[in-house]
Formats: structure tokens, C-alpha cells, sequence
């Protein structure tokens, strides 16, 4: 059997300049943050993505979703110039959902995009070059699905990465050893081709991020997936109270794919914490977007909800 590998791209600055236009074409680019709370960042990263790739046509639309920020987040991205999208205008439409994945699935449902590019709201270093990098392989391959983000962490800031180093690599390289070779699999910057997307369901919680590269092998093969080197990243620093709820979505995310026949509601859905705390985990899912285009034709011929 032949050895699958996933390649990894070095989009230099010349290349951009030179092809991604060419290669571009009519095909349209969202780039859709997800956040919560980040005032302190949202603002740079959405004035940088308009000036340099909205204002010049690299890409066609900068989308928030806003997911139920309590400080100026909205207010600070949209005076940047991005189209903000509370989550609960999603919710009210599809039903009530909940975590990150919640919000990258509503972030499908009002971009445009032939190829969607994630970027998360709490970058320190962000640089409107990567979002090129990132689609730039998707542009270039037709058989190349998603791009993950390969990046070096700063030790000046902390380092990080604790739950891709001791959860998520551990796990894929031993159930999933197709997908061993991606440095950075929970990196939320990534993207994706919509018409491949669009035919997985999400998860809603911390787990989004290892479901789907899962899901994308099943689906169309580890050579679906590539990865692009953007140079550091330096995001905000998370406390392991936050980490471990993580650590135990993305745990309890893999179990389920292990054995998909599997029914997982009779396992343990609740994480205790160090303070004894009782948390439900989320492990609920989206439905896939043609599924529910599917759900919603049905539902118009038929007069239900």
C-alpha cells in the first residue's frame, strides 16, 4: 500500500505577487473570524485584512461572528470594516447552539466564499500574508481540500500548544496515523474548500478542529489535506482550567470517531475539574450544510418545520 503523505507548502511572497490572481480567477474568498471577547485584537486584525487583501482583491468579504462577546468586540470589528454576525441571529434561525464550532458552522451559513479562510480573533502577531498561504494550495490543486496553518509558537509569550503536543498528536498518531505528519492540527487558521465543507457535519465544541481533519480523511483521504508554513504565531496565552475542558472535548471527540457505531450516551459527558467542578462537555454536532439544505428544501416543500 502506498504511503500517504501530507505535503506542506512555502508560499513565498513572489509566488503570491505572481499567481494568486491568475490562479484565483472568479472563485470567491471569505475570511471569517470567530471570537469572543477580544477587543484587544480584533480591531488590528480586521483593518490589516481590509487594506491589504480586501482593498487590493485578494479576497471578497472579512466576516465576525460574534459569539456572544460581553465587551467592544462587535462594536471595535465592524468600525474596522468587517460584516458582523451575532451568533444568536444564527441560533434563532437553526436552533440553539453552542462553543467554537457552532461558530464556524454559522460562519458557513452567511459567507459566500468558494473557499473559506479561519482565522482566530486573539492573534498578537497576525499578518494578512498567511490568509494567501492558506489558500493558496486550494487555489493551485483542485484535489486539495483543507490547508492547516504550520507555524513555530513564541516562547517569548508563553510557548502554548500544550494540548496539540500532549492530547491531539498522541491520539492521532496512535487511531489515526494517516494524519501524524500535521503540526499543528487544532490550529484555528486553516481553510477550506466550500463544496468539501459543506458535506461534514461540525462539532460544536473544542473538538471542531480534530473532527473535521478525521471527518476530511474519511471523506476524501489524508491527500486532501496539506499543510502551509506561516513562520510564529503568537496568540493569547490560555490557563490550564480553560485547557482542560478542551483537553477532554477533543478526548472525548476522537473516541467517537474511534468507533463510529459506537453510542457514546452512555459514557460520561461531564468533566470534573481541578476545583471539583462539574462541566458538561459538548460533543453536539451540526448537521452538514447540505444536509440542511436539504432539511430546509424538504421542510419548504412540505410546509413543516
Amino acid at each position: 500500500m502506498r504511503k500517504v503523505t501530507i505535503s506542506t507548502f512555502q508560499v513565498s511572497e513572489e509566488t503570491i505577487e505572481s499567481s494568486f490572481k491568475k490562479f484565483k480567477g472568479n472563485q470567491k474568498i471569505s475570511v471569517c473570524v470567530p471570537c469572543r471577547n477580544e477587543e484587544s485584537s480584533i480591531g488590528g486584525i480586521i483593518s490589516s485584512l481590509k487594506k491589504e487583501l480586501l482593498a487590493n482583491e485578494y479576497i471578497d468579504e472579512i466576516i465576525v461572528i460574534d459569539d456572544s462577546s460581553t465587551d467592544s468586540t462587535s462594536t471595535i470589528a465592524r468600525k474596522a470594516g468587517a460584516k458582523v454576525i451575532p451568533i444568536e441571529e444564527i441560533n434563532s434561525i437553526y436552533g440553539q447552539g453552542r462553543g467554537k464550532g457552532n461558530a464556524l458552522w454559522a460562519s458557513l451559513i452567511v459567507s459566500e466564499g468558494d473557499i473559506v479562510v479561519w482565522v482566530d480573533g486573539d492573534l498578537r502577531n497576525f499578518q494578512p500574508i498567511w490568509v494567501q498561504q492558506l489558500a493558496f494550495p486550494l487555489l493551485e490543486n483542485d484535489s486539495i481540500h483543507l490547508v492547516k496553518a504550520d507555524y513555530k509558537r513564541s516562547e517569548e509569550s508563553g510557548g502554548g500548544g500544550r494540548n496539540t503536543e500532549l492530547v491531539a498528536k498522541p491520539l492521532l498518531s496512535m487511531h489515526f496515523p494517516a494524519l501524524s505528519k500535521i503540526k499543528q492540527p487544532l490550529a484555528g487558521e486553516y481553510a477550506v474548500r466550500r463544496s468539501a465543507i459543506s458535506e461534514i457535519n461540525l462539532m460544536q465544541g473544542w473538538g471542531v478542529e480534530i473532527g473535521m481533519l478525521i471527518d476530511f480523511e474519511r471523506h476524501f483521504g489524508a491527500q486532501s489535506i496539506a499543510q502551509s508554513d506561516l513562520g510564529k504565531r503568537e496568540h493569547r496565552h490560555r490557563s490550564l482550567k480553560d485547557l482542560s475542558v478542551q483537553s477532554a472535548e477533543i478526548l472525548a471527540t476522537v473516541h467517537k470517531r474511534i468507533d463510529a457505531t459506537r453510542n457514546i450516551n452512555g459514557l460520561n459527558l461531564t468533566f470534573t475539574n481541578s476545583e471539583n467542578a462539574s462541566i458538561e462537555l459538548n460533543l453536539d454536532e451540526r448537521i452538514s450544510i447540505n444536509d440542511l439544505k436539504i432539511r430546509l428544501s424538504t421542510e419548504l416543500k412540505t410546509g413543516s418545520k
